[in-house]
């Protein structure tokens, strides 16, 4: 069983840990339970103004349809006035890109590896690429926070209150170098899983997402979910994707 990653376990293949990586002057605000929200405009603009896709990324909750080859013809006269050795069509409902939403790193179980089972006790660390981990650090920041089921519960129960409605799960990054019938049925239907989507290129981000579905921002909301601080765990980046180890009892 050692060296063994967890998702090859039967039982453990759903064992996940959200986890948020950030710089360490926002820590106490999030231990405060004070959700700092931006909206999707702010990361499509993010990419837009710095020319890097990292945080950003231009493409957010948007159709998109790659194409090569592609010829610009003039409707009335049928003639071509253009060509280009690609195209991109971007797909957008208005006002999708106003609603806030907070992002947050979701290891699975296939991203730890066993190191020790003894005691009926699974000892296991989080296992990632070097690039990965470099990845975490330059483009989030130098402190992670270990988030426990009860940071979900929080965020439901807050936004429920104040009947702003909540949509949380993993992002579907998708290979956008292909049409797919299925996403563009799911864009005409106004599907939630538009929220979702994401350019594959961002995939190393393992990214997941709690998105306020009722509530529109020109810039950024906070949401207040009361002090997370004792259901926490608070460590640098670096240590926990080198050097924590997590135990987790054998299931019988």
């Amino acid at each position: 069983m050692i060296g063994k990653r967890l998702s090859e376990i039967k039982g453990y293949e759903n064992i996940g840990m959200y986890v948020k990586f950030l710089k360490g002057e926002y820590l106490e605000d999030l231990l405060n339970g004070s959700i700092y929200m931006n909206n999707f405009n702010y990361f499509i603009e993010l990419e837009k103004e710095s020319k890097e896709k990292g945080q950003g990324d231009k493409l957010e909750v948007a159709h998109v349809i790659r194409s090569t080859g592609v010829q610009i013809i003039d409707s009335d006269t049928g003639m071509v006035f253009g060509t280009a050795t690609m195209g991109e069509m971007v797909e957008r409902y208005p006002g999708m890109e106003k609603m806030p939403l907070f992002c947050v790193t979701h290891l699975h179980s296939i991203d730890f590896v066993i190191t020790k089972v003894e005691n009926d006790i699974i000892t296991a660390k989080i296992d990632l690429p070097l690039e990965d981990q470099l990845l975490f650090e330059k483009t989030f920041g130098e402190t992670a926070v270990i988030l426990t089921n009860d940071f979900t519960d929080k965020m439901i129960e807050a936004s429920n209150t104040d009947k702003l409605g909540i949509a949380v799960g993993d992002v579907q990054y998708q290979d956008y170098r292909y049409y797919s019938p299925i996403r563009k049925q799911e864009f005409d239907d106004m599907s939630i899983n538009i929220l979702f989507w994401k350019d594959d290129f961002f995939k190393q981000q393992r990214e997941a997402r709690f998105v306020l579905t009722e509530k529109n921002v020109n810039n950024h909301f906070i949401l207040n979910i009361g002090n997370i601080r004792d259901k926490s765990k608070v460590t640098t980046t670096k240590e926990l994707l080198t050097d924590t180890e997590f135990e987790i009892a054998v299931i019988k």
